[in-house]
């Protein structure tokens, strides 16, 4: 029971954190002309904003961190042994690290499939 609670509690701040972080985006994005013009290739008829996606990542990289701390500091729930599982918790947010940034560079200058 107590899991559902943590998993509740961390798609609501993941939520939270969204919603706090997607206006200032799409308050810069036509500051800076941060569109994706439609063309042949593309489905969309207007232009749309290019990052969507960059809310996503300090929310959800926010959220597990910070439930993995608190679950561990407390003892509220015991998620994970974080001495155990420490090193996988770094690749974790390692590959988020890296999989945002390769996001970013294929939004803003466009990144080859190789």
């Amino acid at each position: 029971m107590l899991n559902i609670v943590l998993i509740f509690l961390g798609f609501l701040i993941a939520v939270a954190l969204a919603r706090i972080i997607i206006p200032r985006i799409l308050i810069i994005s036509p500051r800076k002309r941060l569109f994706d013009t439609p063309d042949a290739r593309k489905v969309h008829k207007k232009p749309v904003c290019r990052l969507g996606g960059v809310s996503f990542f300090p929310a959800v990289l926010f959220t597990v961190t910070f439930l993995i701390g608190v679950c561990d500091m407390t003892g509220w729930v015991p998620l994970v042994n974080v001495s155990r599982y420490w090193a996988q918790a770094l690749l974790l947010c390692s590959g988020l690290t890296l999989l945002f940034i390769v996001g970013i560079a294929d939004d803003l200058i466009g990144v080859r499939s190789r």
